[in-house]
């Protein structure tokens, strides 16, 4: 059942009081067991659970995006009643199997750097609930599978986390030729046959296998046959599941692959010289191929840092010097454009001191190589924007310290000695499994 926005002709749905004491129980065992590190099975009574569904409305509601969907409604629009409502009969809609996703509302955003556009599409509120709970229902299941090469929408194994690592290994391991790329309009490509089948690998439950399939096809349905949509709260997941099946596990079958590291449709290959550099990037096209997805091919050949280069990985550049990282151009495009772009909001200042503020903590990692008049020319070029007296460099410096020691302690930890990574399941469902090592 498609959720309408006629809202007043919904019925609410309640379960008894004894049903949902029970349901309680059986969340917090789920919940106990996940901390304690023992995976267990994803349940589409436990996601679609009205309680379930409302908490995640209110966390969404807090942290997530304002914009509205095709119907036009925001958050501020709904009361706390008329929300409990929806979200008992959206319950009842998923666990009878008739739950549809809304059209989307296409908004096109420019790329970093300026090259070219990536469209968004923005579900409606209900949908967005139903996406972000699948999403936490079934992240648990993947932290289990996913190999310790994968960053990006992970929890805990941010862009920090991958340069870390990286350092690392360039470090111990003498690896100081680089191979970079991208996966071409990678959420736009994946085929949904293949992810589906990625799911089933791992998902025995036939219905949640069917509500899975639901969202990710969305209003479509059938018809449509590849994409994932961008601004969903379980298509990073979704791209990681394809990614994880059509690229790492045959690179971490593969004895001679390099150490690689792949932050969502980002890949990078150490290698030791620039012909295993190339052997990489040859290696990550022919495990694509068959699924339909390609490299870009515009990051250039592999670079040897020990000759002087940069390689630009995530907005940051990388030279050799323990390694040492600097800020790439593309970091300082994404600063002007979030500066301009801060025009257009309800408060310019207040969104162009957010959006200064953001970019300082994220690129920590860089802060070494800089000088120390750069919080000063942010000032200046927020000013040359039209932003005038957004911050003071004292403040500035401040957060660069703050951000500047955080990437610290992150390095020190992934310089300590880990332990033997655990033997990670090529399949969960039915029968044994053969296994394979991590691919770092």
């Amino acid at each position: 059942m498609s959720t309408s926005n006629a809202l007043a002709s919904w019925r609410p749905w309640n379960r008894s009081a004894p049903e949902r004491y029970l349901w309680r129980q059986r969340q917090r065992a789920a919940r106990a067991a996940r901390a304690a590190g023992v995976a267990t099975p994803p349940r589409l009574e436990i996601l679609a659970h009205p309680e379930n569904l409302i908490r995640v409305y209110q966390r969404l509601r807090r942290e997530a995006g304002k914009a509205p969907g095709v119907d036009g409604r925001t958050y501020d629009d709904l009361g706390p009643s008329e929300v409990a409502q929806i979200l008992r009969t959206l319950s009842r809609s998923i666990l009878v199997g008739r739950y549809r996703p809304h059209p989307c509302r296409r908004v096109q955003i420019p790329k970093a750097g300026g090259k070219g556009h990536r469209t968004l599409r923005i579900r409606v509120i209900c949908d967005r609930v139903v996406a972000a709970a699948l999403h936490g229902e079934l992240t648990p299941v993947w932290e289990q599978i996913f190999l310790p090469g994968s960053f990006g929408f992970r929890p805990g194994r941010g862009v920090w986390d991958m340069l870390a690592m990286m350092e690392v290994i360039m470090t111990n391991q003498d690896r100081w030729v680089v191979a970079v790329d991208d996966i071409k309009n990678a959420f736009d490509n994946v085929r949904l046959d293949h992810l589906m089948d990625d799911h089933r690998r791992h998902v025995e439950d036939a219905d949640l296998l069917n509500f899975i399939e639901t969202v990710l096809r969305g209003h479509e349905g059938q018809r449509r046959r590849e994409g994932i949509d961008q601004g969903g709260a379980y298509s990073p997941t979704a791209l990681n599941v394809r990614l994880h099946h059509a690229h790492d596990l045959g690179l971490a079958q593969e004895p001679t692959s390099p150490p690689w590291h792949r932050y969502a449709d980002n890949l990078v290959y150490l290698c030791r010289d620039v012909t295993a550099g190339q052997q990489a990037l040859e290696q990550a096209r022919q495990l694509l191929r068959p699924t339909g997805l390609t490299l870009k091919g515009q990051d250039g050949p592999p670079v040897d840092l020990r000759q002087g280069g940069t390689v630009q990985v995530l907005g940051f550049g990388i030279k050799r010097s323990r390694p040492r990282l600097e800020l790439g151009q593309e970091a300082l495009d994404k600063l002007q454009q979030d500066l301009r772009k801060a025009h257009e909001a309800e408060d310019p200042p207040k969104t162009a001191q957010q959006a200064l503020h953001g970019w300082i903590s994220s690129y920590g990692p860089a802060y070494e190589s800089v000088t120390d008049d750069t919080p000063e020319q942010l000032l200046s070029l927020a000013s040359q924007m039209g932003h005038r007296e957004i911050s003071s460099p004292g403040e500035i410096r401040q957060r660069w310290n703050r951000s500047w020691t955080r990437w610290t302690q992150c390095r020190a930890r992934a310089a300590r000695p880990a332990a033997e990574p655990p033997r990670i399941p090529l399949v969960t469902a039915g029968t044994p499994s053969p296994t394979v090592e991590p691919g770092v």
